[in-house]
């Protein structure tokens, strides 16, 4: 029978230090893969730990595992609260989504919505005006992308 996968919002502590101590890799990669965070919310992790995400487990201090864990639990607590969506910008370009503030997008621009599926909604409504934006149709009914004169007759 396979091993039983790390679950962030119960595992206990000494399983924690079990799968960080056996890693060969850094914090944020061991944090996303062995402790299922996912990318983002890894690095999340190191960020309100006060650790750097590319440090070598094997350099870390019990103290520093100590303070990862509550970290982790505190971020996923954040996430399972879901206190609607922020919609992260760098300028026009959208970065992320997330269902909570997050320390690492602190340099962008946050847009909160009520919901996720606002926050989806508005994402996509952006895309597709965009993408509406970057077609033109020449007056022969040609589709001309991004007005760099390559046709396609349309069908």
């Amino acid at each position: 029978m396979p091993k039983r996968r790390f679950d962030p919002t119960s595992s206990p502590f000494e399983e924690f230090m079990e799968i960080m101590r056996s890693s060969t890799s850094d914090a944020v990669r061991t944090l996303a893969t062995g402790i299922n965070l996912g990318g983002q919310y890894a690095e999340e992790t190191c960020e309100v730990a006060g650790i750097p995400k590319n440090t070598r487990v094997d350099e870390l201090s019990d103290d520093d595992l100590k303070r990862l864990f509550e970290s982790m639990s505190s971020v996923v607590e954040k996430m399972m609260r879901g206190d609607g969506s922020i919609l992260y910008r760098s300028g026009d370009d959208i970065i992320d989504i997330s269902p909570m503030e997050m320390s690492i997008y602190s340099n962008y621009t946050a847009q909160r919505f009520d919901t996720t599926s606002k926050a989806i909604d508005a994402f996509i409504t952006e895309t597709e005006k965009a993408e509406a934006e970057d077609l033109q149709t020449d007056r022969d009914g040609r589709t001309i992308q991004g007005g760099i004169g390559r046709s396609q007759t349309e069908s």
